[in-house]
């Protein structure tokens, strides 16, 4: 995983946003750790129950790993990132409706 992009996400979440990150359970795992990594001492909770899995901070900031377009139902973020991994073959067009979707009036969505 690209470390600029955990550095990237790491700070939304440490200010206070809701981030989304879409994309496959292997490289969500890779990139969880870094942020955890990353959020130091600004990290409340990590909570990985039932495949959900979420990083919380101190300033309410959330970041949460959604490994299919279904898991993006019911969230609303500041920011949606739809890794290169889901970006690719037939779930690539509903990866992109559901984050338009899920992504708050001002919010945005990062392809990469």
């Amino acid at each position: 995983m690209n470390r600029f992009v955990a550095e990237g996400i790491a700070a939304e979440a440490t200010e206070g946003k809701k981030v989304v990150y879409c994309g496959r359970r292997v490289e969500g795992l890779e990139l969880r750790d870094q942020i955890e990594h990353l959020c130091g001492e600004h990290l409340a909770r990590v909570t990985k129950t039932n495949g959900r899995e979420e990083i919380t901070t101190v300033s309410g900031g959330r970041v949460i790993f959604a490994a299919s377009p279904s898991r993006l139902r019911g969230h609303t973020a500041d920011v949606v990132f739809i890794d290169y991994s889901a970006d690719q073959g037939s779930l690539s067009q509903e990866w992109l409706e559901n984050a338009v979707i899920a992504t708050a009036t001002g919010g945005s969505v990062i392809r990469a």
